[in-house]
């Protein structure tokens, strides 16, 4: 009593019999102070009753504990602003893969890859050389369906037409083997349909003009295949041969003859290996002499074709 004076017997009261300490829930922060001018931090109007402080918590926190703001956070549903980005972000890659599936069959559709075989085409083309065919190039649209749907378009006389053009002479061209179609030929267009074709003592004339060559490196016809009695190409064909004129399977042969346009796959267009071969392939390139070549040989014909030649 003499240490604590009054307060001692309240003291031991309190170590014996423990006065009720308010639970979690029950608690709660000081209210806060302002500091503005004319009010005091804490001034002695802010002393309390004791009875008055735990009335007043009561009533704060009476009812259901409301959970704190970072649990409460993690209680929520997904945000549906995440939900529209992972959907948006899923629709993309989705368009992305179909335009890219597009393009490839596109691509595909219109060019392909080949790869020399042989030497029929030497000089112009080696053995083993990688090429891109233009497929796209030789396309024909059938007019007389086209125009059921499609107003003022007119079949006329021909219901079938090229989109861009027909071969032309001089166009190196790929196309099925006639005698064996899943094996493919690489070939140079030399007569069109409706023209006259011979060759004579390593030269070929069309029409009786002579077809000047340049990209003929050497005088070819040593081994017999410089001569070829005239023919006249039939309509929807082509007579092709390899610039390797002394060794090559071509029209000249039996076994090939005239290649009717839908065994043409495409058109060569550009090499791409090896590196040292890079670069457009050389289509055209042969003209016609605008000299009279005519060769001694024009009445040396084919059964088929002397009646062709003789009628007016």
């Amino acid at each position: 009593q003499e240490l604590f004076g009054e307060e001692a017997q309240g003291i031991v009261d309190d170590i014996i019999e423990p006065r009720e300490v308010p639970s979690f829930a029950k608690m709660r922060l000081a209210p806060q102070r302002t500091s503005a001018p004319g009010s005091a931090p804490f001034s002695d109007d802010d002393d309390w009753a004791e009875g008055e402080e735990d009335e007043d918590m009561a009533a704060a926190y009476a009812g259901d504990f409301e959970a704190a703001p970072f649990l409460a956070g993690s209680l929520r549903t997904a945000d549906p602003l995440d939900a529209r980005k992972t959907r948006t972000w899923v629709r993309e890659l989705v368009e992305t893969g179909l335009l890219a599936l597009l393009v490839f069959l596109s691509v595909r559709a219109s060019f392909q890859n080949f790869k020399v075989d042989g030497s029929s085409m030497s000089p112009t083309l080696a053995d083993g050389q990688f090429l891109i065919v233009n497929k796209l190039v030789y396309s024909e649209v059938d007019v007389d369906k086209l125009s059921k749907y499609v107003p003022f378009v007119s079949a006329g006389d021909d219901p079938t037409r090229h989109v861009f053009h027909g071969p032309e002479r001089g166009d190196i061209i790929v196309l099925r083997d006639p005698s064996t179609p899943t094996q493919d030929l690489i070939k140079r267009v030399m007569g069109l349909p409706g023209e006259k074709i011979e060759v004579y003592n390593g030269a070929v004339y069309i029409n009786d003009q002579r077809l000047e060559e340049p990209y003929l490196k050497e005088a070819w016809g040593r081994n017999g295949q410089g001569n070829y009695p005239a023919v006249i190409v039939p309509e929807g064909t082509y007579f092709v041969m390899g610039d390797n004129r002394d060794n090559s399977k071509d029209s000249r042969s039996s076994q090939i003859g005239f290649i009717a346009e839908d065994l043409i796959i495409g058109r060569a267009e550009l090499s791409y290996l090896p590196l040292d071969a890079f670069g457009l392939i050389g289509n055209g390139g042969a003209t016609l002499s605008e000299q009279d070549g005519r060769p001694r040989l024009t009445s040396q014909l084919k059964p088929e074709s002397a009646a062709a030649l003789a009628s007016p």
